[in-house]
């Protein structure tokens, strides 16, 4: 039988006792640390409305706008859109966009892309490698590449609406914040910009929201902890319905 004084016993539970606090602060750092960027939420951040803003008269195709026989038949047959990409739940969140790409797979860079109605450049992301001089140093441009946002008005049974239309990859950016556009104006190229250096996984494409809510550019649903189609719906509406449904 071993006998131990009061002094050994007294360290033997302070050591426990260490040993203890020691594995608690390891699991917290270990926990902490492990915690991918893409789980933190960030709360919805909004861009400043233009009042007064002139109302547009109907809203048109985002490439190659022009007349159409429906949104079934691209105005280019070179050209086609992945109509199930709306609300698919991927691993990176719900996706609220419709991708528009080369039908074979081969690069639809430079494509033109225009503004689906009249506005204004409410919010713009300008890509670290496309535009480095005119990138602002934050993690904006990150999985996004160059951003255009812009505000429509528009008149619905005597009442003026509001949408913001977001281009998304693009190679160039034509407009600058601010900026007035009319209906079937330039204000990019097709591209495949993501913000970060040799990371590029995707074909040259137009990734294309409308939004019915004033939130940045840059906001992602998964981010700010939208995970169901009902949250995603309070602020973002299907690109390819609403169009249809407002022609000039």
């Amino acid at each position: 039988m071993i006998h131990r004084t009061k002094q050994q016993i007294v360290m033997t539970k302070d050591i426990i006792l260490r040993g203890t606090i020691f594995t608690l602060l390891l699991s917290l750092f270990l926990f902490s640390g492990c915690s991918s960027n893409d789980d933190e939420i960030t709360p919805l951040t909004y861009v400043t409305i233009v009042e007064n803003n002139p109302q547009t008269d109907g809203f048109d195709f985002p490439i190659y706008s022009g007349e159409m026989t429906g949104w079934k038949i691209p105005p280019n047959p070179s050209v086609t859109y992945d109509e199930g990409s709306f609300l698919v739940h991927r691993d990176d969140g719900i996706h609220p966009a419709i991708d528009f790409f080369r039908e074979d797979g081969s690069s639809a860079e430079g494509y033109e892309l225009w503004s689906i109605g009249d506005g204004v450049v409410v919010d713009i992301v300008y890509d670290r490698e496309a535009y480095p001089s005119k990138w602002d140093g934050s993690d904006r441009d990150e999985g996004w590449g160059n951003l255009i946002l812009i505000q429509h008005d528009y008149l619905e049974n005597g009442v003026n609406n509001r949408i913001f239309a977001l281009y998304a990859h693009t190679k160039t950016i034509e407009v600058e914040l601010n900026d007035v556009v009319q209906r079937n104006q330039l204000i990019g190229l097709v591209g495949k910009t993501d913000g970060v250096s040799g990371t590029v996984t995707w074909p040259d494409h137009l990734h294309f929201e409308i939004r019915i809510t004033n939130i940045t550019a840059d906001s992602w649903p998964k981010s700010s902890g939208l995970t169901t189609d009902a949250e995603v719906l309070e602020h973002w509406t299907h690109p390819l319905d609403f169009v249809s449904e407002h022609r000039p």
